[in-house]
């Protein structure tokens, strides 16, 4: 008589298995989200300080990367007017702030990191870190903002301020 398994007994190993993966697959994408966003936020921290070192010398912030001392790769591509893209993220920095864009593979918005600049006029962001959920990722997005610290400045979705009308949560990051 052969020995070998039974249906039932590799229909448990594999619902086992599911289970398992039910639960790590989740955990391993919060994970990989939270480390890309880590690095996107050291990124847009070198350009802050960028900003921060043409403001002292010229007394007004960049609208260009061109104009920073910073060392950017010339190959990073361009996604729009001054958004420069490396690899998941969309870097943007002007005269009012510096923010970073965490993209998703098909290029949706999951979350975004914005630096205010310390000598703009607006009195009400000067200075502040906020981390930016978006509406096609909202969980992922809280997920994110949270596990970096972030408050919700308001319990209601708005629009983000974008053309196609995006509904966002934005919530305060104190701690970074």
């Amino acid at each position: 008589m052969k020995k070998a398994f039974t249906l039932i007994e590799l229909l448990v190993v594999v619902l086992i298995i599911g289970i398992l993966a039910a639960i790590a697959l989740p955990r391993y994408q919060r994970a990989v989200d939270k480390s890309r966003y880590a690095a996107m936020i050291q990124t847009a921290r070198s350009i802050e300080e960028a900003q921060e070192v043409f403001y002292l010398e010229n007394g007004y912030y960049a609208n260009d990367f061109d104009e920073l001392p910073v060392s950017l790769s010339k190959d990073l591509p361009i996604r729009d007017t001054n958004r420069l893209s490396i690899g998941h993220a969309g870097f943007n920095s002007n005269a009012n702030y510096t923010s970073a864009i965490y993209y998703e593979e098909g290029k949706s918005r999951i979350a975004s990191f914005t630096l205010y600049h310390r000598h703009i006029s607006n009195s009400t962001t000067r200075g502040q870190i906020r981390c930016v959920t978006y509406a096609s990722h909202k969980k992922r997005g809280k997920a994110i903002c949270e596990s970096f610290g972030g408050e919700l400045i308001s319990d209601k979705d708005s629009t983000c301020g974008d053309t196609d009308n995006t509904i966002c949560r934005t919530y305060k990051l104190s701690n970074l």
